[in-house]
């Protein structure tokens, strides 16, 4: 069984077994559990607890010296790929490995409490648009859990620049401190100016939307004065003129043209002062 096994593999010395063992896992699993000298972690908890240890699978895992595919997770986790661990650890090997490996989580966790507060700048890759940029990242976390990549910075340091959060900066480099702040006060002055300019934009619409409206009221007037049927000169040109806004009307435009006259000379006699 075990050469068919072995002739099954791919040049990796990987691929399934399921043609050989008619279960689903890799070639490697079939392999291990052949291995008189290599039990599951499973097994081995189970050894444990028969002699009186409170000890399960999970926890014999950690000290595995390998894994290999087989079996299937359950529907919730995509039916992927299950693993199972195996070791060549004697039991009292698993229980010596396992003491130690919870003292020291033991003395990692009070390390960790006892880690000053630090303040921190670090950075991360961010995409504007389609440009990439790198984002200024400030916090505080246990000086134990700083990684290479993560600048410490005094309080000081932190709180004048902490405002910078979630900034980008373009180009490859981080920027300084010193840098930050100019380009900080460059960007704040860039936006404002695009805070200006978009009130301003604002002004403007509004004002040409205004304008529209007063000249659709004007013209709905001078329709209605004809509609009416008091469509003369007089009446329609001293409308126009109570609140002249050009273009003007059809109807007045081709009174003006008729009559040969200038918007002055109609200004000043029909505009009421």
């Amino acid at each position: 069984m075990e050469e068919l096994i072995k002739q099954n593999q791919n040049v990796n010395g990987g691929g399934l077994a399921i043609s050989i063992t008619g279960r689903f896992e890799s070639n490697r699993n079939a392999l291990a559990r052949y291995d008189v000298d290599k039990r599951t972690a499973g097994e081995v908890a189970k050894s444990l607890r028969k002699a009186g240890y409170s000890i399960y699978a999970k926890e014999v895992k950690q000290v595995c010296e390998e894994w290999h595919h087989a079996g299937a997770l359950p529907k919730e986790f995509g039916r992927r790929m299950a693993k199972t661990y195996y070791t060549r650890k004697t039991d009292n090997t698993v229980l010596s490995e396992l003491k130690a490996l919870q003292e020291k989580c033991e003395k990692e966790h009070i390390e960790r409490e006892l880690s000053p507060t630090v303040f921190t700048l670090s950075w991360s890759w961010s995409k504007d648009g389609k440009r990439w940029a790198k984002e200024a990242i400030f916090e505080t976390q246990k000086k134990v859990d700083v990684s290479d990549k993560t600048s410490i910075i005094s309080q000081e340091q932190y709180n004048e620049f902490k405002h910078n959060q979630g900034m980008l900066f373009y180009g490859w480099e981080e920027p300084s401190l010193d840098k930050m702040k100019s380009l900080s006060c460059l960007k704040k002055e860039r936006e404002e100016q695009k805070r200006l300019n978009r009130n301003a934009k604002r002004r403007l619409t509004y004002a040409a939307k205004k304008q529209q409206l007063k000249q659709e009221e004007q013209r709905n007037k001078i329709n209605v004065l004809v509609n009416e049927g008091v469509d003369n000169e007089d009446n329609l040109l001293l409308q126009f003129f109570t609140n002249e806004l050009h273009p003007a009307p059809k109807q007045i435009f081709d009174i003006k043209e008729r009559l040969g006259i200038s918007w002055n000379q109609l200004r000043k006699q029909y505009k009421k002062e």
